[in-house]
């Protein structure tokens, strides 16, 4: 298991490696992309971990789940919209707000994910038909179906 001290060196590398690819001149490219608006997916896998790495620290940290659900969002759109800002007065690069977008949908994304896996994923483990699709595994403890138990 990963602990806190290289949670944190991965989170301050995924800062810096944000800021230093915001202040960094891109190359622009006369060709035609194979795949139009990719950087987009760039930024939406690189936000998404980044959300995702940020609440780990805030929960190895001790903060409580939904605590640390709001830091790391906070910290993620603050970066995404200070990058995006600082791309506007770099030489070369300029500012986009679907950039910016997925950013945001990268983050918001990772927030789904948890949300899923805290509340949405213990609940369906007590319905018999997801039961025998899941593994193996002990049964939520406060395992109380809506319904009498016949099917």
């Amino acid at each position: 298991m990963i602990n806190r001290g290289e949670l944190a060196a991965i989170g301050v590398f995924l800062t810096l490696f944000a800021l230093f690819s915001a202040i960094t001149p891109a190359p622009l490219s006369q060709d035609p992309p194979f795949f139009p608006h990719l950087d987009k997916l760039y930024h939406f896998g690189f936000y998404l971990a980044y959300f995702l790495t940020i609440f780990l620290l805030g929960r190895k940290s001790g903060l409580p789940f939904a605590s640390s659900c709001m830091v790391s969002l906070f910290f993620v759109i603050a970066l995404g919209s200070f990058e995006e800002a600082l791309q506007s007065v770099t030489p070369g690069r300029h500012m986009d707000a679907l950039d910016l977008l997925a950013d945001v949908t990268g983050a918001l994304t990772g927030l789904a994910i948890l949300l899923y896996w805290r509340i949405i994923k213990p609940r369906l483990s007590c319905i018999p038909c997801f039961q025998a699709l899941s593994l193996p595994s002990k049964p939520a403890a406060n395992c109380n179906p809506p319904w009498d138990g016949r099917v």
